[in-house]
């Protein structure tokens, strides 16, 4: 028999860093980081996002590649899938 005490909220867990982790709130924004850094990784966090900004809401989005390298090869994929 499993343990209800199992499946409630863990008050000390902390996911994990960087996964569309809420920085902090200023002036009513909503600050969010996330190290998605391949394609379908971004487009899929930017689908995430649209779903916490409200529908009159903006997003802004900043991407800071780390390597050329990886970013020249993922830009076509990129064009392809980023909206």
């Amino acid at each position: 028999m499993v343990s209800v005490k199992a499946f409630q909220p863990q008050r000390n867990h902390r996911s994990t860093g960087r996964r569309f982790e809420l920085l902090g709130r200023c002036n009513g924004l909503a600050i969010y980081d996330d190290y998605a850094h391949h394609p379908t990784e971004v487009a899929a966090q930017l689908a995430a996002a649209r779903g916490v900004v409200p529908a009159d809401g903006r997003l802004v989005v900043v991407f800071q590649p780390h390597l050329y390298s990886r970013t020249a090869t993922f830009a076509t994929v990129a064009d392809r899938r980023l909206p």
